[in-house]
């Protein structure tokens, strides 16, 4: 409840601020609101330039790696999409989500503060990237600024169109795949940082109490069971259960079409009968998806500090990894569309380079949807 106070008061004073300034708001596709200004464009120069040779090898890494990242997700992708169609159960899911909002049916909640900081920083991660390559490459940046798409705060850099002609295409595609390749980066720093040093801050803190069900797929022996997502489960067969290793050696023993007894912190029990698992025969799957549940052994300053940071860094890491990979699929508006384009135009002549982006970015497009619509309905 307080996540969703604190969306409301931010997305509020973000639209009062608008509305007050709208004479300097450029509003964009009626759904983006961009405010330009050009403080930071003297930062980004001077470091852009002092440091030019790393930040040309970081933007040649980033097209590496963005060309790499854009075929495999792409792949990827179209592979769920058929999987829509053809086996719905073993599809991967994908959800709208809001920070501080509970959006009916999505399994997912991102909580507003750690979620917003975490959209905010990788903004600035992700444009900073792309005007120091650009300032390396000796392109000017006409403007820096902030804005608002739909519900999400988003950072950008604006090169002058005229210095980006003239560039090499190579130079172009470093400067593009520079914010991919930061926010990946930055999700392996964010992450080394969890796990490496909060987490085991915590560990001796934490106590295992059972294992949560995160998600239950439709028409499941669990489902038909009675079982919901955030259910917490104590007991397997009659085993308590506090921990992910205790779970997975009771039900690596259980055949297809057992009955696997759950009991929950409901003090009830739930008897689910497994199914086969399509991708293999001899292993018995009850239709759910859970994860360790913990808690603190005492809740003190300490706890709520360390807690905190872990929610933030978890966010940052992952918020930042899906943004740098999703911002590489060769979308028109996206960064992967944009170095799709230039390979493109080794070969061919503008226009044909354009009709085939507008033709992929159509077909992803509608895949992403269909992709969405699916996984609330499906």
């Amino acid at each position: 409840m307080l996540d969703t106070v604190f969306a409301i008061l931010f997305y509020a004073l973000i639209g009062i601020y608008l509305f007050k300034n709208r004479k300097n708001v450029q509003r964009e596709a009626k759904i983006i609101f961009l405010v330009r200004t050009k403080r930071a464009v003297g930062f980004i120069k001077k470091w852009g330039e002092k440091f030019d040779v790393f930040w040309k090898v970081f933007g040649t890494v980033g097209v590496v790696l963005g060309v790499s990242v854009m075929i495999l997700v792409s792949a990827l992708f179209i592979d769920n999409s058929l999987k829509m169609f053809s086996a719905p159960s073993e599809a991967a899911k994908t959800y709208l989500v809001i920070p501080g909002v509970q959006l009916p049916g999505s399994p997912i909640f991102i909580p507003f503060i750690a979620g917003i900081l975490s959209i905010l920083i990788l903004a600035v991660i992700h444009e900073f990237a792309h005007g120091f390559v650009a300032a390396a490459e000796r392109v000017n940046l006409k403007s820096v600024g902030w804005g608002l798409f739909l519900f999400f705060p988003l950072a950008f850099v604006e090169p002058d169109e005229k210095d980006m002609k003239r560039i090499s295409p190579m130079a172009r595609m470093r400067i593009f795949g520079a914010g991919s390749a930061a926010n990946i980066t930055a999700s392996i720093i964010f992450a080394l940082i969890l796990y490496q040093i909060i987490a085991p801050a915590m560990t001796p803190l934490i106590e295992f109490d059972g294992i949560q069900i995160v998600q239950v797929n439709p028409g499941s022996g669990a489902m038909e069971a009675g079982v919901e997502p955030n259910l917490l489960v104590t007991g397997i067969n009659g085993q308590e259960v506090r921990n992910m290793s205790q779970a997975i050696e009771f039900l690596s023993g259980v055949k297809p079409g057992e009955t696997v007894t759950l009991l929950g912190n409901d003090s009830k029990t739930y008897s689910v009968v497994s199914s086969t698992d399509s991708n293999n025969s001899s292993r018995a799957i009850m239709g759910v998806t859970f994860s360790q549940h913990w808690s603190f052994k005492e809740e003190n300053m300490t706890s709520t500090v360390l807690f905190s940071l872990q929610t933030f860094f978890f966010w940052l890491a992952n918020l930042n990894l899906m943004v740098g990979i999703m911002n590489l699929l060769p979308i028109i508006i996206l960064d992967g569309g944009k170095i799709f384009a230039e390979i493109l135009g080794y070969k061919l002549p503008e226009k044909q380079v354009w009709k085939i982006v507008v033709g992929v970015s159509n077909i992803l497009v509608v895949l992403l949807v269909f992709n969405i619509v699916g996984s609330y309905l499906i």
